[in-house]
């Protein structure tokens, strides 16, 4: 309960904060780690900058908001799957691509030719760029790979879960 009321005062603080801007558009960076009441309220501090009375009205008005996939319980999830109007998500290509036998065990993780951003990861090196995330393989666990390297919903475990599967 300790921890619900901080976060519930976080989100107050933050969206008390937005109140005073006149904004274009706003950027989120990580958005499922920001409460969607942040968002909304970023998005209602849009469009006031520039004003009519400056000479020129804002013609067009948004928040971007970029992510990792989250849990598939998380509002992300739930909004991606039913966008509200006026919403569009845009999900970015895995960067590997899991190669598996006949009975569903990782093979291999192939490059996905229609991943965005490779080359600059690997300083202009395709396979460099491609050897960035196939680094980050060594050591994940299954919903790890699933969320941060196959870009799909899932469920993030912290610390140890009694009963895995389960809860």
């Amino acid at each position: 309960e300790k921890a619900q009321a901080q976060g519930s005062a976080q989100v107050k603080e933050d969206i008390d904060k937005l109140k005073s801007l006149e904004l274009t558009g706003a950027f989120i960076n990580e958005a499922f780690q920001v409460d969607r009441e942040v968002i909304q309220a970023a998005f209602e501090r849009t469009g006031r900058y520039p004003s009519a009375n400056l000479g020129a009205a804002c013609k067009r008005r948004g928040v971007w908001a970029d992510t990792n996939s989250p849990n598939s319980d998380h509002w992300w999830a739930k909004d991606e799957a039913n966008p509200p109007e006026g919403w569009k998500f845009y999900i970015q290509p895995a960067p590997l691509i899991r190669r598996r036998d006949n009975e569903g065990r990782t093979l291999g993780w192939d490059p996905n030719p229609l991943a965005e951003n490779i080359i600059n990861l690997g300083g202009g090196n395709l396979e460099k760029g491609y050897d960035y995330y196939r680094q980050q393989i060594s050591g994940m666990r299954e919903d790890q790979l699933r969320v941060n390297i196959e870009n799909k919903f899932g469920l993030l475990f912290t610390g140890v879960p009694v009963y895995q599967r389960e809860w």
